[in-house]
């Protein structure tokens, strides 16, 4: 398992009142995702350690519901920077250790980078940043309950399994890639973490666009509706 404490914490908490997934609620819903896999028969599970208390108060929820049954936890020996690189390290020794799946709570950034670094694992995204596409927001037991069947080997993968679509961008020589949406932007400043001023954006391709969603792609799912698992983006 991966909880990024940093999701959700862009400037859309500002100008336009995004929701919040603090830190102990995050707790929680780790607490809840061993619960189901324990249900399906999981016995160990691997989690990256977290800054900004989303690990504490996972201890803490553990030690006051003792009396329910859970996998083995153990938290990997990473030294943390406190940036990206965090997840490419924790999926990278979790790989290593032949994990059977991942669950990323997080937001579209923390499930680009899992999935950059994945390989053929499978990935349960669930959404605790601000206003995602890529992730689902679902109830964290139900979700620990089918990664475990996937874990398990309990359940068909080509029922259980989708595979995501994906945008390779190049500038130069450098290369890296989208699962929902690559901007053209006017925009000189990352610091806010976000694009919020419409006229700053001149072009958006994306993997997929739906009119229920949020964000850029769901502009373009108002113009041409493109499903995830149509063979093309728009």
């Amino acid at each position: 398992m991966i909880a990024n404490p940093a999701s959700g914490r862009d400037v859309r908490r500002l100008v336009a009142g995004a929701s919040v997934f603090d830190n102990a609620e995050k707790g929680h819903m780790v607490y809840r995702l061993m619960v189901g896999l324990a249900a399906t028969g999981v016995e160990r599970v691997l989690m990256m350690p977290a800054g900004s208390g989303l690990t504490e108060s996972l201890l803490r929820t553990l030690r006051g519901h003792r009396e329910l049954e859970r996998p083995r936890l153990e938290l990997l020996d990473l030294r943390l920077t406190g940036t990206a690189e965090d997840t490419a390290a924790a999926v990278a020794a979790m790989r290593a250790a032949g994990v059977a799946a991942i669950a990323v709570l997080g937001g579209d950034g923390t499930s680009r980078v899992a999935a950059a670094h994945c390989g053929e694992t499978p990935l349960c995204p669930l959404s605790t940043g601000t206003n995602n596409a890529f992730p689902s927001i679902r109830e964290a037991t139900v979700a620990g309950i089918a990664v475990g069947l996937v874990a398990a080997g309990r359940i068909d993968p080509a029922l259980a399994l989708r595979r995501a679509k994906l945008l390779r961008v190049r500038a130069g020589e450098k290369e890296d890639f989208a699962l929902v949406d690559a901007a053209l932007t006017a925009e000189p400043w990352i610091g806010a973490r976000a694009l919020w001023r419409p006229a700053e954006i001149s072009d958006v391709v994306v993997a997929f666009g739906e009119p229920g969603s949020v964000g850029l792609s769901a502009v373009a799912g108002l113009v041409d509706p493109v499903a995830r698992a149509d063979p093309h983006g728009l």
